[in-house]
C-alpha cells in the first residue's frame, strides 16, 4: 500500500507513531507529512529552524515537513503555532503524492484531519483517523475557550465539518463515542487503544540517586494536565514519612513544580531521559504515578503512560477518574484516589508503602497480565493494518 501519514508530531519527537511508521514501512510505501520537530518544550530540535530540512528519510519513510512558528509558551503563541501549522499543510496539499489511504494521527491539534480531507478530495483515497485528542472539548480542558465562548462554536463547527470527511474512526477509548455522536460522525468506529512502548530488553541503568525510601516515580510529560501540583502538594504532607519521589520528563509546568517543591528533600527532578533508561527507572522504583486532572475530555482517556507502566510489573497509583480510573480498578493494580485530592494521595502511598512485598508484587502481575491482553504492540499494528487495508479494498 502507499499510505500517506499526516500528524503534528513525528520523530525525533516521542510518540507511538514513530512505532507505527517503523513497523508499516517494513511493507508499505509511506509518507509522512509533518511539521518541524518542537514539542513539548516549544523550540525547534537542534538541527531544524525555518530553514528546514522539509524532506528526510526516516524510520524507512519519506518525510516531508511544513514550516510554521515553533510552540514556545503561552496561549497565543500556541494558537499562533496551530494556525500557520495548519495553514502550511493546507498550501502543501498540491504537492502531495497519490497514495491509495490517508492515515491521521489526530493528537492536538486536531486540525491535521484538513489536509488529509483535501488529499481524499484530490485523489479518492479513503480518510482513516486514530484519534488521540477530542476538540473541543481538548481546548477547554488546556483552558483554551470556553464551552460559551464563540471560539467553542467555531471549532466544534469545524470538527464536525472534519467529521463528515473521515472514512473510518479508530478510538483510543470507547468513550471518545460521545464526542463522535455529538458533532455528527456516521462512519465507521473501531476501539484501538494505544500500545505500550516495547523497552523490555533495553539493558541501559539508569543512575539514579540512592534509594532511601519508598519511591514513587512519574516520567512523562510534565504539563498542566499530568496533576503533578497535588503530587507536590501530598509531598509536601509526606516530608516526615519514608516516601520519596522521582519526577522525570520535562514540559511547560517544570519550572512552575520545581519552585513548589523548593525545601522539599523527598522530591528529585531528572529531567528529560531517554526511553531506552526506563525500564532500568522502573525497576528501581516501588510505584509508579499516572494522574490527570477531573476534566470531561481527561476522563475519557486512558492516559498512554499507564500503558508504559503495565510492562514494568510495579504497582501503579492513579490519581484518575473516568475510564483511566476504571482499568485501573477493574486490574487491582495499585490504590485509585479522585484528582486533586492530595490528602487522599498521600494517605494512599503510606497503605501502599506498607503493604507486603509479595501483595505489591501481585499488583504489579495484574498490570502486565492486562498489558499482556490489550497493550502489546505487535497486536495493535496487525489490526491498524487490516484495518488500513480493508479501506484500501472498500
Amino acid at each position: 500500500m502507499k499510505i500517506s501519514v499526516f500528524s503534528y508530531v513525528f520523530y525525533p519527537e516521542t510518540f507511538l507513531l514513530n512505532e507505527l511508521v517503523k513497523e508499516l514501512s517494513n511493507e508499505h510505501d509511506i509518507t509522512v507529512y509533518t511539521g518541524l520537530p518542537n514539542y513539548p518544550l516549544g523550540e525547534f530540535f537542534e538541527g531544524y529552524s525555518l530553514k528546514g530540512p522539509y524532506r528526510e528519510s526516516l524510520l524507512g519513510a519519506s518525510v516531508v515537513r511544513y514550516p510554521h512558528a515553533p510552540r514556545k509558551t503561552g496561549k497565543l503563541k500556541l494558537v499562533i503555532n496551530y494556525l500557520t501549522f495548519t495553514l502550511s499543510s493546507i498550501l502543501n496539499i498540491f504537492r502531495l503524492k497519490k497514495s491509495d489511504v490517508a492515515f491521521v494521527f489526530a493528537s492536538s491539534p486536531v486540525l491535521t484531519m484538513i489536509p488529509a480531507i483535501l488529499h481524499k478530495w484530490r485523489s479518492g483515497c479513503k480518510v482513516v483517523v486514530w484519534l488521540q485528542d477530542i476538540w473541543p472539548e481538548a481546548v477547554v480542558a488546556v483552558g483554551g475557550a470556553s464551552k460559551n465562548s464563540l471560539s467553542y462554536k467555531i471549532i466544534s463547527k469545524l470538527v464536525r465539518w472534519m467529521y463528515s470527511g473521515v472514512d473510518v474512526m479508530l478510538v483510543q477509548s470507547n468513550k471518545f463515542d460521545y464526542n463522535l455522536d455529538q458533532h455528527g460522525f456516521r462512519g465507521e468506529r473501531i476501539w484501538v487503544p494505544n500500545w505500550a512502548p516495547e523497552f523490555e530488553d533495553s539493558e541501559v541503568k539508569m543512575s539514579l540517586p540512592d534509594k532511601k525510601h519508598f519511591r514513587v516515580t512519574f516520567a512523562g510529560n510534565i504539563g498542566r494536565v499530568q496533576g503533578l501540583n497535588t503530587l507536590i502538594e501530598s509531598a509536601w504532607e509526606l516530608k516526615d514519612q519514608p516516601i520519596e519521589f522521582l519526577i522525570v520528563g520535562d514540559g511547560s509546568e517544570k519550572s512552575v513544580l520545581e519552585k513548589q517543591a523548593e525545601g522539599l528533600d523527598n522530591v528529585v527532578f531528572l529531567g528529560r531521559r531517554p526511553l531506552s533508561e526506563m525500564p532500568s527507572l522502573f525497576e528501581q522504583s516501588d510505584a509508579l504515578f499516572v494522574g490527570l486532572k477531573d476534566d470531561e475530555l481527561l476522563n475519557m482517556v486512558i492516559p498512554s503512560k499507564l500503558q508504559a507502566y503495565l510492562t514494568a510489573k510495579k504497582p501503579v497509583v492513579a490519581m484518575l477518574s473516568g475510564a483511566g480510573a476504571e482499568l485501573c480498578q477493574e486490574m487491582q493494580s495499585g490504590p485509585v484516589v479522585p484528582p486533586g485530592d492530595s490528602k487522599a494521595l498521600a494517605q494512599a502511598l503510606i497503605d501502599l508503602s506498607q503493604e507486603s512485598e509479595a501483595e505489591r508484587a501481585q499488583m504489579g502481575e495484574r498490570a502486565y497480565k492486562t498489558y499482556l491482553k490489550h497493550f502489546q504492540k505487535k497486536e495493535v499494528v496487525k489490526k491498524i493494518t487490516n484495518i488500513l487495508q480493508d479501506a484500501v479494498k472498500s
